[in-house]
């Protein structure tokens, strides 16, 4: 059994992308992608609530917490548990 190298292991990126440049390519273009759904997603399920948000943003620089409308909260929430799922699968 061959022994751990801690410098083989740093550099194994860069021979990665030497021996395989079409791999480091299609996986930048897999990661835009997932991100353009991430943001679309964003708007798609946000875009009502955009300007309540903007309000509460504003507000939050003359009040020290100022109420979030529980229907925009559930709406949040409800994004975050499309999204979270979603990056962590892109990204492992």
């Amino acid at each position: 059994m061959s022994r751990f190298s801690p410098s083989e292991a740093a550099f194994e990126g860069f021979r990665l992308a030497r021996e395989k440049p079409g791999l480091i390519s299609s996986l930048a273009v897999f990661q835009l992608i997932v991100n353009v759904i991430a943001v679309a997603l964003l708007f798609l399920v946000l875009g009502p609530h955009l300007k309540a948000l903007k309000a509460w943003f504003e507000a939050l620089s003359t009040q020290p917490t100022p109420n979030l409308s529980p229907d925009i909260l559930d709406t949040i929430l409800r994004l975050y548990a499309i999204i979270i799922p979603i990056a962590l699968l892109s990204q492992s």
